[in-house]
């Protein structure tokens, strides 16, 4: 026995269509799927990464100008104001090693689009 077809719900082939799907469209839809949560995942890692930078950075900038300030201040310490770059110096490496992070999420994700179009 045939279900009955309305206007809304349109052909036999359509209804046919919607349940037998083809299997390579399915594939390819759980791949696309799968992608754009990939892609939102890396997004996201690379926002905590710039997040983390920013605050990293900031902590440098307040510790120097404060180590500065304290180095000028006291007579005595002058001498080793010069040691007052190490805040500086430290961000600099920290911020190498994220952005080292960053750069091997971005290739992974420059990589992943070929999964799609590389044979099984």
């Amino acid at each position: 026995m045939e279900p009955e077809l309305t206007a809304s719900q349109g052909t036999k082939t359509e209804i046919t269509e919607q349940a037998c799907p083809d299997p390579a469209k399915q594939c390819f839809e759980y791949q696309l799927d799968f992608l754009k949560l990939e892609y939102g995942a890396i997004n996201e890692a690379i926002g905590r990464i710039d997040e983390t930078t920013a605050k990293i950075k900031n902590w440098a900038l307040i510790t120097w100008a404060g180590s500065i300030a304290i180095a000028l201040r006291e007579q005595r310490l002058t001498d080793f104001l010069w040691m007052t770059a190490v805040p500086p110096v430290l961000f600099f490496f920290v911020d190498g090693w994220w952005r080292r992070i960053q750069r091997t999420l971005s290739f992974g994700f420059r990589k992943s689009p070929n999964s799609l179009t590389a044979p099984n």
